[in-house]
């Protein structure tokens, strides 16, 4: 298999960074690439949506409470909890510190607080619980949908926002920003891809992507002055709780 072209490696960057996905291998080490990978994060949320609506589907003879979960966990293991990990240090650092050295202090800090800690189970609880709420001939389009746009709304931050370098931080990926043209895009793609799955809930979430986009910057700005790789993580998990909670406002999507 041959994946030279620079799409093809920027996307393999995305899979690399986002998922456990084994495609090290076929990875160059390409600065440009891995910097351009961030247009792709879409398109691996609906390989990761993919993921998860096929378990979702073949777990739903043992009953939707248990298939929703099961979807849940999938991501969670596809991503290697990634972005469950930013909102708990996120929560953690911007509910617990004071100043912003003290925010930055704490995000470095690899254990977890009472604040993540509540994060955490409020997010797999609520993901977990508004899935198994919603129609189950619906939840295989909306687990697509969910994870294409949950990973676009990070996109302006990286492209206009200032990224507060952190030692051995996990989004070394992003820190070179992407063009007003690469975001554009990006988020192109995302919109298309989550379109075609839910027409829909895919209309209905730009105005409330673009209220979750502004709230995070001002928060993001007010108190640190850009953004870390944490912050996406909470702008990620959040977007996916309030795409789902759409889902189930507007009925059979």
């Amino acid at each position: 298999m041959c994946f030279q072209g620079s799409r093809s490696q920027a996307f393999l960057h995305a899979l690399l960074f986002l998922t456990r996905l084994p495609v090290a291998r076929w990875a160059r080490d390409d600065p440009e690439s891995m910097r351009r990978s961030v247009m792709y994060y879409p398109a691996v949320g609906g390989v990761l949506g993919v993921f998860a609506a096929v378990v979702y589907s073949g777990m739903l003879g043992f009953g939707v409470s248990l298939a929703a979960l099961a979807a849940v966990v999938t991501t969670v293991l596809l991503t290697g909890a990634l972005h469950e990990d930013g909102l708990a240090d996120g929560c953690d650092a911007f509910f617990g510190g004071r100043s912003r050295e003290d925010v930055l202090r704490i995000m470095k800090d690899p254990r977890v607080g009472v604040f993540g800690a509540v994060a955490l189970i409020v997010s797999v609880v609520s993901r977990w619980q508004l899935i198994a709420a919603l129609p189950p001939g619906a939840v295989p389009t909306v687990l697509v949908t969910t994870h294409i746009l949950s990973r676009a709304t990070p996109m302006p931050f990286v492209a206009f926002g200032h990224y507060v370098s952190q030692p051995a931080s996990k989004s070394r990926l992003c820190t070179r920003g992407l063009s007003p043209f690469e975001l554009a895009r990006g988020l192109l793609i995302a919109f298309v891809l989550a379109w075609v799955a839910t027409p829909t809930l895919s209309w209905w979430f730009l105005p409330v992507g673009t209220t979750l986009v502004a709230q995070f910057w001002r928060r993001f700005c007010r108190r640190i002055g850009g953004y870390t790789g944490d912050c996406l993580g909470c702008v990620q998990q959040c977007s996916e709780i309030a795409v789902l909670v759409l889902a189930l406002a507007l009925g059979d999507t």
